[in-house]
């Protein structure tokens, strides 16, 4: 073995490209998804050790003839499998089972060639620089995209009490208004007295991340960024602020970047007790291997959206729950006047683990809308919404208080059976997204009933009705109107 250090880091070059260079992408596309847990990687790791080992096995006996073949195919394993990652979704061939199995004869018989008229110790310096140059890339890349997690500062010192109603928004993530209207029973209707309700309401975009800045700033989004729409001039929480209101926030780990207008800003806990390295491998596997190895499997949403870097664990309804109830406990701690209060809740948005009294399904072990009951987890969001009000009726708060409650986008699926069946992906296109959207203005009494408008009506209409209702000045240029609510007393 005439080169034995740069050989072996030359073998690194491979299993690193196709294990960890790819498992790295996979983890940093999904981290918030995955709880920020790091220690998934070590699959990534584990195969490209093992990898490794059965390469210097080869490297060990590379004076047979079997042996150098076989390290001609390890060797090219690596620029063949990241070509065709790169080409897969251009040359349709290279997923179509003819020609993948083309392209591994190819790959099978170009190295038993290769072996027969050239070493392949010869390109071991090539592959050292290789492995050490996509180590050092990926170290860097790495450092820079991950998120850590941060504990929230100190609370920033209160500043002075006004006069205003308090305004508790309260956003039940993917709360399609179909499935509001499957919980609202009488029971229900009665609790919502005093509110208004929109069962027109349409979201802006079928995506968190493009609907909520659209709240925020009241208007499209095509060029805000999420950042902007909650810290800038163009989110009306700046305005509250200035115009004297105190804010507070109880937000999911994908809002966890530098929070300027939230005097208080708590995330939603991450629960380790949920592993997330079976959905890593999981995630893995369908975002690299060809579709042909694993659509035995059946079609499945949540493999669509891992593959696309965005879906939930099945510990976020449970950590987003007692995020909610944190909120209901410091409720009573806060000024009767002067507050404003947001809580996003990742219910009844799936995976649906929760049953209809909010405890937990210990059957479903991974998102599928076929696992759990969506009904059930949408009758455990409304029992939030009442918990909610009845905390302020207890306290004295309610009739005086602006209470917002909405969905950021609806959920995709199929009613017209009368029970909810799930539209696959690539169905989803044109899709309605009806939205929860009730609201109770200051002075609307809960002895009031239930009140219905059938109005069109929009999420980009919240902005304006926090801004009308709490009378701040603002700057803003707002693309909806303030909602017709309840007429007070």
């Amino acid at each position: 073995m005439r080169f034995p250090f740069v050989a072996a880091v030359s073998l690194l070059a491979t299993p690193f490209l196709v294990f960890v260079s790819t498992g790295l992408d996979v983890y940093l596309r999904n981290q918030l998804d995955l709880d920020l847990q790091v220690g998934v990687l070590w699959t990534s790791l584990a195969a490209c050790g093992a990898t490794w080992m059965l390469a210097a096995t080869l490297l060990s006996r590379a004076e047979r003839r079997w042996a150098r073949s076989a390290l001609w195919a390890y060797y090219l394993a690596g620029p063949l499998f990241l070509a065709y990652v790169m080409l897969r979704h251009i040359l349709w061939f290279l997923v179509n089972p003819v020609g993948l199995s083309l392209f591994a004869a190819l790959w099978v018989v170009g190295s038993i060639r290769l072996a027969r008229v050239h070493d392949p110790l010869r390109v071991a310096p090539a592959f050292a620089a290789l492995a050490v140059s996509w180590v050092a890339s990926d170290a860097w890349g790495f450092a820079q995209r991950r998120i850590v997690y941060v504990p929230p500062a100190e609370d920033r010192p209160a500043g002075a009490s006004i006069a205003a109603p308090n305004v508790y928004h309260l956003l039940f993530d993917e709360y399609d208004t179909r499935f509001f209207l499957s919980t609202l029973t009488p029971e229900v209707e009665r609790a919502l007295g005093g509110f208004t309700f929109f069962p027109q309401a349409l979201s802006t975009a079928g995506r968190t991340m493009a609907s909520i800045p659209a709240v925020f700033t009241g208007g499209p989004v095509q060029d805000v960024h999420a950042w902007s729409a909650l810290n800038s001039d163009r989110s009306f929480l700046h305005w509250l602020r200035l115009g004297g209101y105190r804010t507070h926030g109880y937000l999911p780990l994908l809002w966890s970047f530098e929070q300027q207008q939230f005097d208080q800003a708590h995330y939603h806990l991450r629960r380790h007790e949920v592993d997330h390295t079976g959905l890593f491998v999981a995630t893995w596997l369908r975002a690299y291997l060809p579709e042909m190895v694993w659509a035995w499997t059946g079609p499945q949403n949540w493999v669509a959206q891992l593959g696309a870097g965005r879906q939930l664990p099945i510990s976020s309804p449970i950590v987003s729950l007692a995020a909610f109830g944190k909120a209901l406990e410091d409720e009573p701690r806060r000024p009767a006047s002067g507050q404003y209060v947001f809580v996003h809740v990742l219910i009844p948005h799936g995976p649906y683990v929760l049953r209809a009294d909010c405890s937990r399904r210990p059957d479903v072990t991974r998102f599928h809308p076929t696992e759990g009951d969506p009904l059930d987890q949408a009758r455990c969001a409304t029992s939030r919404i009442l918990a909610w009000v009845e905390l302020l009726e207890r306290l004295g708060r309610l009739d005086d208080s602006l209470v917002v409650i909405h969905a950021d986008h609806g959920a995709p699926f199929d009613w017209s059976s009368g029970r909810p069946v799930w539209i696959p992906p690539r169905q989803q296109r044109g899709l309605e997204l009806r939205s929860l959207l009730l609201v109770k203005p200051p002075g609307a009494a809960r002895t009031r009933p239930l009140r219905v408008v059938d109005e069109p009506a929009s999420l980009l209409d919240v902005a304006p009705t926090i801004l009308a209702v709490t009378g701040v000045e603002h700057r803003m240029e707002l693309a909806g109107r303030p909602l017709p609510l309840a007429p007070q007393p």
